[in-house]
């Protein structure tokens, strides 16, 4: 009987640290995100369609650091709202649109990410402005510009504000899976 009580006192202690170990990789390494609005569809589902997605994003290693051009990441405006955005253009770069909804980085067309038909010319990219990105700052727009409160309207985000790269949806179950 003793060594009964010994073996699950022992799986006690090892579902305990296993769980504890969990928590603390999820909370040091990962955000989960509900989507608050339409500006990222057709990829992720605002509140307006339905049941909004849910989103995973890694946050230790890409926090604060300048990701990857069309990357789609969690970002908290100056108003302290956290959104889902598209990284567009990065530090030192000039971003403007065509007359068509084209996106010009530099002065060169860049080809849109998949899902995306044209960007509007809306605030800072109104009537062929250009936007100069500024050393530590990022670009970031929605994929539905119609429905978008991004940096054509906050400016660029500071690297300090881009809280993670999203990596999953996770929720509705039906429409999970790796972005």
């Amino acid at each position: 009987m003793a060594s009964f009580v010994r073996r699950a006192w022992r799986h006690g202690v090892h579902a305990l640290a296993c769980t504890g170990a969990l928590f603390l990789v999820y909370h040091g390494f990962f955000e989960v995100a509900r989507v608050t609005s339409g500006s990222m569809a057709p990829l992720l589902r605002g509140p307006e369609d339905g049941d909004a997605d849910r989103i995973l994003a890694e946050t230790r290693f890409t926090a604060g650091a300048a990701p990857g051009r069309f990357a789609v990441v969690l970002a908290e405006t100056r108003h302290h709202e956290v959104v889902v955005k598209r990284v567009v253009g990065l530090p030192g770069e000039a971003v403007s649109l065509t007359r068509e909804g084209g996106l010009l980085i530099d002065g060169a067309p860049v080809a849109l990410p998949d899902g995306v038909a044209r960007y509007l010319p809306f605030g800072n990219l109104r009537g062929g402005s250009v936007f100069q990105v500024p050393e530590g700052h990022v670009y970031l727009m929605g994929d539905e510009t119609r429905d978008s409160q991004d940096s054509r309207f906050e400016g660029a985000f500071p690297l300090e504000r881009v809280r993670g790269r999203v990596l999953a949806r996770v929720w509705p179950l039906e429409r999970a899976g790796a972005l």
